[in-house]
């Protein structure tokens, strides 16, 4: 998150500057600070989809932790029933040591 705001912070500085440039520049000098722009915006947009394949990245791992989480909380919630039903009577109450 803190990357995905410092791209987005820098992003709009640049484009903000070149704004101001375009408009405080004489206009003999302004075919120079269009390709100028155009780079610097290419590159924000390509530090930006870096910056969402590494959240993308961790967003997968964070999913495929949970899926494995869930899986060992089921298992362990399906090593649990049988024991516990074992336990029990006929009519649902549980007398210690009483045989089914």
């Amino acid at each position: 998150m803190v990357i995905l705001r410092s791209l987005r912070q820098s992003f709009i500085v640049g484009l903000a500057a070149g704004v101001t440039a375009g408009l405080v520049l004489p206009k003999p000098d302004r075919p120079v600070l269009r390709p100028l722009t155009k780079g610097a915006m290419k590159s924000a947009l390509l530090a930006l989809r870096k910056g969402q394949e590494g959240i993308a990245h961790v967003g997968e791992a964070l999913e495929d932790l949970v899926a494995e989480v869930r899986s060992e909380v089921a298992s362990e919630h399906e090593a649990e029933l049988p024991r516990s039903s074992g336990d029990s009577t006929k009519d649902g109450s549980s007398r210690p040591g009483a045989l089914s």
